[in-house]
């Protein structure tokens, strides 16, 4: 089966399946959801529901199928960021426009997967609109993005938005242990990386494939340690000898860093929620009685200035390579701070 072992969004290709039976895909469709998701699996399979010639379904047979399966397959065009771009620019989109007009080599639909079509600049999604709003019967075009917000009125409104699931943690924790075995030896090793793993994979399946593996999980369990010891240090209003100390204690890489930052932000973000609402999922903490400690003893104003600062000494590290300095300035910061609040 296609979707062998493939996590939830069944709703979603439910509906696809029958639009499909009905003919009643549309021509524009932006599948949104974060990296990892599951939407380029589900762009695939639209386009294997529209060049199935096995009748009913997809039967993953027919040679449509297996060129699709294989990447092959003249039909099924991706397009994406051109080398050195981090924009979608409109030379991309120039490309789509000539080579719409050519008809399918083997079915009846020509399909254009847009990667990363947030990040189209406005030239080119206007360029886009422009193929969007008399597109050949036979194009389909499925724009996958990780926020549809970044597109333009005008381009959603010509397209039919579905939405990719995303999982919480305890739910992707029975699924790895269940399909994968490196989940499966990594919670023999240590429960708590893997549900750390899990817990910060914004509820991606493919994001959390990612961080299961053993040595990368164990460095961010490390890391989370020492994130948790800083929040508990400013929960205890500890001075900025005590801060920098141990800030200074922990032999960090610049990208090591920011990672670190990262997840002290995440627990400030779970305090904060706390406070807004009882019904909050956390994002970081593992342990629930030392979450509501430390969220008891942080003001809401502190947290918000708090998490700008890290931000601040996160940016800075794409300039400042001495990292000593870096976190002594944070540490000096957020003493003076939390003598504020």
């Amino acid at each position: 089966m296609y979707f062998d072992n493939f996590l939830g969004n069944t709703d979603l290709i439910r509906q696809l399946e029958l639009d499909a039976a009905e003919k009643r895909i549309p021509h524009a469709i932006i599948l949104e959801g974060p990296k990892g998701s599951g939407r380029h699996t589900i762009a695939k399979y639209i386009a294997l529901l529209l060049s199935c010639e096995g009748g009913d379904g997809v039967c993953l047979e027919c040679p449509s199928c297996k060129r699709i399966m294989t990447n092959n397959s003249p039909d099924v065009v991706s397009v994406g960021l051109l080398e050195g771009k981090t924009q979608l620019v409109i030379e991309s989109i120039r490309f789509v426009r000539s080579d719409v007009y050519i008809k399918p080599n083997d079915g009846k639909f020509k399909v254009y997967i847009i990667e990363d079509a947030d990040k189209m600049t406005t030239d080119a999604q206007n360029a886009f609109l422009k193929v969007l709003e008399e597109p050949p019967s036979y194009a389909v075009f499925i724009m996958l993005c990780e926020s549809a917000d970044s597109l333009l009125i005008t381009v959603k409104s010509r397209s039919r938005v579905y939405k990719t699931e995303i999982f919480d943690s305890s739910v992707l924790y029975d699924y790895f242990i269940r399909t994968n075995p490196d989940a499966k030896k990594l919670a023999e090793e240590s429960d708590d990386a893997l549900k750390l793993a899990l817990i910060t994979s914004n509820g991606s399946v493919g994001q959390a494939a990612e961080a299961i593996d053993s040595e990368k999980a164990r460095l961010n369990l490390d890391l989370y340690n020492h994130s948790l010891k800083l929040l508990m240090l400013l929960r205890q209003r500890a001075s900025s000898f005590d801060i920098s100390n141990h800030l200074s204690s922990v032999e960090f890489t610049r990208d090591s860093l920011s990672e670190y930052l990262k997840l002290c932000q995440s627990g400030l973000f779970d305090a904060l929620s706390n406070k807004l609402s009882d019904k909050s999922k956390l994002s970081y903490f593992l342990d629930e009685e030392k979450f509501e400690h430390i969220s008891s003893g942080l003001t809401n104003k502190f947290i918000l200035e708090a998490i700008e600062l890290i931000e601040e000494a996160r940016q800075a590290l794409h300039y400042v390579v001495n990292i000593p300095i870096t976190t002594a300035s944070l540490a000096s910061k957020l003493t003076k701070l939390r003598s504020k609040y």
